[in-house]
């Protein structure tokens, strides 16, 4: 008998299977505080949801330490990967017009106020809007924050010559006019449903808004890789060492005077060989903070005395992606077959730190456009045999499916190095075994390229959710990679339907909020009922504090947990030292 373990595709590859699709970084970080006497005081209290249990004390030094080192501080350009610098250093140094909230609402940040169609600023045909920036917004040297700056950054963001990080959106913007020093009038060349990200602090192209009085005349592909960034954040860099320490001290010139931090002195970010390490400084009390994404240390941190540890639903989805050219999974049956094997919620009893349930492809935070699209894939054994039989695979002498008696076997691929993933995966090939689906596990290095050009059945991946969903990119037909395009596209399920694309063009072009959210909703039914992914679970955003440190909000976003580093205090006496 033949043994089917891998279709056409994948034969000539089969010796050099090696490869991660999204490389979704663990950033592992923990804080110590220490005490310092040249700060001004701090209120006796934040706001009400940040109130800390005693009177907060001025000054100090707050040392972070990380699994992992920034390649460049430079956010706007692609250096390594920007990811870690720009979780960090986005909230405390370098802010935008618009700041995202932990619900995924826009807040104003240097502009005056989110513009909208009703309450002014945002006006069609052609689509245009306007921001109109604080008065005294300035830049770390003083420089005031002007119109020119948004011009300048879009500027930067399409010139092709710039390595940046993301142009997603920027190609959509037809000009950038400055009718004053502090405003910027915005006309797209079409709707751009997703054009708020543009502007916050945590949107594509990383979030950046350039100063144009500083970077006019540079290669921006060459500074502040190793020089501290100008930025209008309640921090600046003092000191870099690459692979060694970041430091950030307050900024002097810092503008927004209706917040009365910072009060920490100075952030040191430390830069550690692994997480093992940085689980060792919260549980020696070295440390008064941990913000996890490497969930699976959740139950070690919880042994940590004098601490509180909390677990929320962070912005990393879990779940499997079905290439559905390969000429097995391209059968609706036999995916349909893989999702009613697999018990989802037995999965979520033995995956560390508690993640959440996910039946949508998009975050719970995001109420909005949130729909429990998958929830009626529940482990279904009858249906299971009713699929495969109706797609011709018949059982052998050994219980396992088989085509004209050649044995089936799904190969299912994955990046190395996620402990959780690699239970889910044990468990899940189990579940299928029992089933008689067999099923071959591989987890490879190298995985971006060969996905890229669909040599793979079933991939399990992590999607990091962007403040603004923008499934056209991953699901639409004009984002399948093509050769001829150089593999640049992300749709790596292949599907190709015109009724989805005529959704996703609403999903990506209309300005309706209530209308925009009703598409990305049905955009995840039909992606339930064709079957494109299954969706495992949703990353738990994993935060240890100490009990002397104060002001720290959980912050389940893009923005990140970092964004209340201007509210961070302590009351006691730090534990440990700062190195």
């Amino acid at each position: 008998m033949k043994s089917r373990r891998l279709s056409p595709l994948w034969a000539p590859l089969a010796p050099f299977l090696i490869f991660a699709v999204v490389a979704i970084v663990v950033v592992a970080t923990a804080i110590a505080v220490t005490r310092d006497s040249d700060s001004p005081e701090a209120p006796a209290s934040l706001d009400a949801a940040e109130e800390p249990d005693a009177e907060a004390l001025p000054g100090g030094t707050v040392s972070v330490s990380h699994a992992g080192s920034p390649a460049s501080l430079n956010r706007a350009v692609a250096i390594g990967d920007t990811r870690l610098v720009r979780r960090l250093m986005a909230p405390v140094t370098g802010e935008n017009l618009l700041s995202m909230r932990p619900d995924y609402t826009y807040a104003p940040q240097l502009a005056e106020a989110v513009p909208s169609e009703s309450g002014g600023g945002v006006t069609r045909d052609p689509f245009t809007v306007r921001f109109t920036i604080r008065e005294n917004a300035a830049w770390s040297d003083g420089t005031p924050v002007s119109g020119d700056d948004v011009r300048f950054t879009w500027q930067a963001m399409i010139n092709r010559e710039n390595r940046v990080a993301s142009r997603v959106g920027w190609s959509a913007v037809a000009d950038v006019r400055t009718p004053s020093a502090r405003q910027a009038e915005i006309e797209f060349r079409q709707p751009y449903a997703a054009w708020r990200e543009l502007f916050s602090s945590s949107g594509e192209g990383r979030g950046v808004l350039l100063p144009a009085h500083a970077l006019e005349d540079k290669n921006l592909n060459a500074v502040w890789n190793e020089d501290p960034p100008l930025g209008t954040g309640p921090y600046i860099v003092e000191t870099y060492k690459p692979g060694t320490s970041l430091v950030l001290s307050r900024n002097p010139n810092y503008w927004n005077t209706d917040d009365p931090g910072p009060y920490v002195r100075r952030i040191v970010h430390r830069f550690r060989p692994d997480g093992d390490a940085v689980t060792r400084d919260f549980l020696s009390q070295r440390a008064s903070l941990v913000n996890l994404r490497d969930f699976s240390r959740a139950d070690a941190l919880a042994a940590g005395r004098n601490s509180t540890v909390v677990s929320t639903p962070g912005t990393t989805l879990e779940h499997l992606h079905f290439n559905t050219q390969d000429s097995v999974m391209g059968d609706g049956n036999v995916r349909r077959a893989l999702a009613l094997a697999i018990d989802r919620d037995a999965l979520l009893q033995e995956v560390p730190g508690t993640p959440a349930s996910l039946q949508s492809f998009v975050p719970r935070q995001q109420t909005e456009f949130f729909v429990p699209a998958w929830d009626g894939y529940d482990p279904d054994p009858s249906r299971v045999e009713e699929l495969m039989t109706a797609s011709r695979y018949t059982k052998n002498a050994a219980g396992f499916y088989e085509d004209a008696d050649e044995e089936l076997v799904i190969q299912i691929v994955a990046a190395p190095g996620n402990p959780a993933r690699e239970i889910y995966l044990e468990m899940i090939e189990e579940q299928l075994t029992t089933a008689g689906i067999r099923v071959e596990i591989r987890f490879v290095e190298r995985l971006r390229r060969e996905l890229l050009r669909g040599n793979f059945q079933v991939a399990a991946l992590a999607y990091e959710a962007a403040p603004e969903p923008k499934l056209e990119a991953q699901f639409g037909s004009r984002s399948i990679p093509l050769d001829a395009d150089g593999f640049r596209g992300a749709n790596i399920s292949r599907f190709s339907d015109p009724e989805l694309d005529a959704l996703l063009d609403i999903t990506a072009e209309e300005l309706g909020e209530q209308e925009r959210a009703a598409a990305v909703r049905s955009v995840q039914q039909m992606l339930a009922d064709i079957l494109v992914v299954l969706p495992l679970y949703q990353w738990p955003e994993v935060i240890g504090t100490r009990d002397t440190l104060n002001g720290v909000t959980v912050n389940p976003s893009p923005v990140t947990s970092f964004a209340s580093a201007v509210r961070w205090n302590f009351t006691d006496e730090p534990v440990g030292e700062v190195p």
